[in-house]
């Protein structure tokens, strides 16, 4: 049986050792491990409550880290200070993230009484005793050391960044010290987060900062504006540490680029340590698929929920919806509170899972399985679960198919929402262009959609749609007995100034119980936007390389699409029954009753052929298998095998290979 390793200690950066004059209490977060906050002054313990406690490098020997959601310092409320008339509070902050609503550094309230030092959603320092509050008229930069400092007394509330006065004003009555706990980090109480888009959707919770603390002091006197410019030249560790605080860039693990062999792994994706510390996930807990052709990726990660993301070679990623109910107020077994049923709702990934079941050079096939519970993780109907199934070739290809399972019916069909996630320090106009999608309708005809912010919202519909993304490679969907079209003047952030529907940032990644919060321009977050929303029986994704950046011609996947759509079956089978197309799998299916099987497909340019995939199944045969087109061989072909059900070996081909004339097919072992 193995032993646990201890953590080690994080040694952080040179200790200052000045002495603020008077404190009565004071944090330094100098213990570089553990789960205890010592106070210098009184011995005052404070307990690091959450997921396992992350010490990082600090303006001052170390910080800690708190994740926005769990992480907090308590102290008991017989440990705090009595305050009477006068107090400061100072503290240091460096910032991941804007906070879901008004986050503290350092709280001690309860209702009206008490005090708090904090951040609010915009990220602007705020400063409370009683009912009298200051607010900084900017908010933080991200990912850089600042020093705050609340000042009471003498007739004023004043509030400090940095050393300087940013707001003050007056301010009499005593301070009233609650019983209450002493909280660092985390709200005492459950808060609504800011700006929900349908707020009967939106519940309290216990919301607080995403980042470092550090250096936290209170004093029982009121600090004036040359001490707390001392105090913070005392402690400013110079640009080189306040520049640069110990936070994890925040980068979505889509691994672009180009991998050496095509197919799938199951692996646990990491994002930065402070959401990661969030989870206990499994090392095969999400999927990746990669291609030995194409620098992209499909993604299956737990923090979209496990639903699939096309992932571009400069990293921008593309997601989409998944079967999505209302769940409103109904008697039991359904939930009370109201929100929408989707895996969005899942944002713990409770019920979702996603496994590989086939995984070879042909092809790879991941199966989704996920429910439409609430935001509270519960049934809305009691058996709401959805399988879907996605079919990925060599070619960048994806075909996803689905089955709502409501109480005992199956109901097959895609629910789609074009949604483009933007990274942190990216705005939705830099991962699209202006002239943001293009359609394809039904009459063959191109549909060009710019969103300006004068026109509003550009108008059209149609099966095929491909996002102007700023990369070379653009995704794109095609639907089967369905289509899509362009959305989201009724759902425009008043906090941005894109024109897109959203953008929202109550998914991905994030926790907020809600199904719908409008992001703020510059939040530090992965925020998502809605390009168009439709849906159909079945759905084809894929990258185009369109070599370009800010251009794109949607012709480019016409053929591909009437191949899919509009695909020959099979004529003149011998060695094999022939079970047809089947399109939700883009496969030629057939059971084998001899050692190979040769056919023809009657291409045309209403059925034209386009990388045609061949299940073999009974497969008699070794690992691989040649190709004949028209009597020559396809070197450029693959093929694999895997284990039927039966335990047969199935046998599958894939065909880099079209045409708009018939073509006669052969496929044998390459060893007989």
């Amino acid at each position: 049986m193995g032993t646990l390793t201890p953590p080690s200690p994080i040694l952080g950066n040179p200790t200052v050792l000045a002495d603020a004059r008077g404190p009565v209490r004071w944090w330094r977060f100098d213990e570089q491990l553990g789960n205890v906050v010592d106070d210098v002054i009184e011995g005052v313990d404070g307990a690091i409550l959450g997921h396992k406690s992350l010490w990082k490098s600090g303006v001052s020997g170390t910080a800690l880290g708190f994740d926005g959601y769990f992480s907090e310092v308590r102290v008991a409320g017989a440990d705090a200070p009595t305050l009477d008339d006068e107090l400061t509070v100072d503290a240091w902050v460096a910032l991941g993230a804007f906070p879901f609503a008004e986050a503290p550094l350092v709280e001690h309230t309860s209702g009206d009484d008490g005090y708090a030092l904090g951040i609010d959603e915009r990220g602007r320092p705020r400063f409370r005793v009683g009912d009298a509050v200051v607010t900084a008229p900017r908010g933080l930069t991200l990912y850089r050391w600042a020093h705050l400092v609340g000042a009471y007394g003498e007739g004023s509330l004043e509030l400090y960044v940095d050393g300087e006065p940013v707001a003050s004003t007056l301010a009499t009555a005593p301070i009233v010290t609650p019983a209450t706990p002493l909280v660092m980090g985390l709200n005492t109480d459950p808060v609504l987060p800011t700006g929900p888009v349908r707020p009967s959707h939106t519940y309290p919770s216990r919301l607080g900062l995403e980042g470092l603390v550090d250096e936290v002091r209170l004093y029982d006197y009121k600090l004036s504006e040359p001490d707390v410019r001392a105090v913070h030249d005392a402690f400013d560790p110079g640009v080189r540490v306040t520049g640069s605080p110990d936070l994890q860039a925040r980068v979505l693990p889509g691994q672009p680029g180009v991998a050496d062999r095509f197919g799938a792994i199951h692996e646990r994706l990491t994002y930065h340590d402070l959401w990661d510390n969030q989870w206990r996930a499994s090392r095969v807990e999400d999927v990746v698929v990669k291609f030995d052709d194409l620098p992209t990726s499909y993604v299956y990660w737990r923090g979209t929920s496990h639903g699939v993301n096309m992932v571009t070679e400069r990293n921008h990623w593309m997601s989409d919806q998944s079967v999505e109910i209302f769940c409103g107020d109904r008697a039991p077994p359904g939930p009370e509170d109201p929100s929408l049923g989707e895996h969005m709702s899942d944002k713990e990934a409770r019920f979702t899972h996603v496994r590989v079941l086939e995984n070879t050079d042909a092809r790879v096939v991941v199966h989704w399985r996920y429910t439409t519970a609430d935001l509270f993780f519960e049934m809305c109907t009691g058996n709401d679960f959805v399988d879907e199934y996605h079919t990925i070739y060599p070619d960048g290809t994806l075909v996803r198919t689905a089955t709502y399972w409501e109480e005992t019916e199956g109901e097959d069909g895609v629910s789609s929402d074009f949604q483009m996630l933007s990274s942190p320090g990216f705005a939705p106009r830099d991962i699209v262009n202006e002239q943001a999608a293009s359609i394809v309708d039904e009459f063959g005809e191109v549909i060009e959609l710019t969103w300006t912010g004068d026109d509003g919202v550009p108008v059209g519909e149609g099966p095929l749609l491909m996002a102007n993304v700023r990369s070379e490679y653009k995704p794109f969907q095609v639907f089967e007995l369905g289509g899509t079209g362009p959305w989201g003047a009724e759902e425009q952030s008043p906090f941005t100034s894109d024109a897109f529907a959203g953008p929202w940032n109550h998914w991905p990644i994030s926790r907020v119980v809600t199904d719908g919060r409008f992001a703020i321009e510059g939040d530090g977050r992965v925020n998502h936007f809605a390009l168009a929303a439709g849906g159909g029986r079945s759905v084809l994704y894929g990258f185009s390389n369109q070599r370009s950046t800010t251009s794109q011609d949607i012709r480019d996947i016409v053929p591909l699409a009437d191949a899919w759509r509009s695909a020959p079956e099979p004529v003149n089978v011998v060695g094999a029954t022939s079970e047809g197309y089947d399109s939700g799998q883009r496969d030629y299916d057939f059971v084998l009753t001899e050692a190979g099987v040769s056919f023809e497909l009657e291409g045309s340019d209403e059925t034209p052929i386009h990388h045609p995939c061949f299940v073999l199944r009974r497969w008699s045969g070794g690992p691989r298998a040649s190709l004949l087109v028209d009597g020559t061989v396809l070197e450029s072909a693959r093929s694999g095998t895997f284990l039927d059900t039966d335990g047969t070996p199935t046998m599958v081909v894939f065909a880099p290979f079209s045409t708009t004339r018939p073509a006669a097919f052969e496929v044998v072992d390459v060893d007989p």
